[in-house]
């Protein structure tokens, strides 16, 4: 079999490593392609606990004025695979949401949406707590876990009384 040299490497050599780095881009390229791909999930969420305090964290009740600076809000819940007509009889996503009135009726947000042992962080949003449903869209823009660096955005709509239609959708 002829041989050449080149550059210090034999033909077979060159061969070889051209297989591997084909192969190498062509991993890269798929996992691009994956990355890019979004992911939708959808959650009927029950709410668990709500709580809404002042400054010196005595509880808010239903006002008429706006929150004072420095008042915070806190929200738990559940979230069930499907939506508020149809869905699993069993959890399996937890949502907590921290919220700091800044300039009412603005306030500045964190939330964590954990899913198994990962998690996705919609992270220091700024919502209008004046508006009907703040929390109607909100960014996407972290992750722990399988969502480590994922983006995109959470969508709810209130679905009766203590509940709401949540629609995930994320790339990382």
């Amino acid at each position: 079999m002829l041989q050449t040299k080149l550059h210090g490497f034999d033909r077979r050599t060159g061969v070889r490593i051209g297989v591997v780095v084909l192969g190498a881009l062509c991993a890269v390229a798929i996992l691009a392609a994956s990355a890019s791909a979004a992911t939708t999930l959808h959650f009927y969420d029950k709410s668990i606990s709500n709580t809404f305090t002042d400054p010196s964290g005595h509880p808010i009740g239903n006002i008429n004025t706006p929150p004072p600076t420095g008042s915070s809000i806190n929200i738990s819940a559940i979230g069930y695979a499907g939506n508020s007509k149809h869905h699993a009889n069993t959890p399996t996503a937890s949502i907590h949401l921290a919220c700091v009135v800044t300039t009412a009726p603005k306030a500045v947000c964190f939330a964590q949406v954990a899913i198994g042992g990962s998690m996705l962080l919609p992270n220091q949003f700024i919502v209008s707590l004046a508006s009907s449903n703040p929390f109607s869209t909100v960014q996407l823009n972290g992750g722990i876990g399988k969502f480590t660096h994922a983006h995109g955005t959470v969508h709810s709509t209130a679905a009766g009384k203590s509940g709401s239609n949540v629609t995930i959708t994320y790339s990382t």
